[in-house]
């Protein structure tokens, strides 16, 4: 299911990010691990998507962390709408170059077909289908 992308900054300092162009202020990137290349950002513009390797002052692969730093004014970070909601609309985080930023295809949740799942893989597998449709 589709979701929204946003790159979120800490609300005071969207109008300093702005004034510059946005190539002065500090970003807080994401990487899945070690081995795997870091999150480049995606953009949409005029119908064409493309992604953008930046230069991130930090990097990790903790959302929580990424929040911290975020809403402690430690720079801009993405992440899909859902995740920083709450900050967005308390004001706490403002939400940047939102005609930019494409959706975000979804998470999926891959599993094996067979006929005798493990009970625990298949409460999980009807949660997340529930759960998806509760989000419809």
């Amino acid at each position: 299911m589709p979701a929204p992308v946003v790159l979120i900054l800490a609300a005071g300092r969207g109008e300093r990010f702005l004034a510059s162009g946005g190539n002065t202020h500090k970003c807080i990137g994401w990487r899945q691990s070690p081995e795997v290349a870091p999150y480049r950002w995606p953009f949409e513009e005029n119908g064409r998507t493309f992604d953008l390797a930046i230069e991130p002052q930090i990097t990790t692969n903790d959302l929580r962390l990424m929040l911290r730093l975020a809403l402690a004014g430690g720079g801009i970070t993405i992440a899909t709408q859902e995740t920083f909601r709450p900050y967005i609309e308390s004001g706490k985080l403002v939400s940047l170059l939102d005609d930019f930023l494409p959706q975000f295809p979804g998470f999926y949740l891959y599993f094996p077909q067979r006929r005798n799942i493990a009970p625990k893989l298949r409460a999980l597998i009807d949660h997340v289908k529930e759960w998806r449709q509760q989000l419809a």
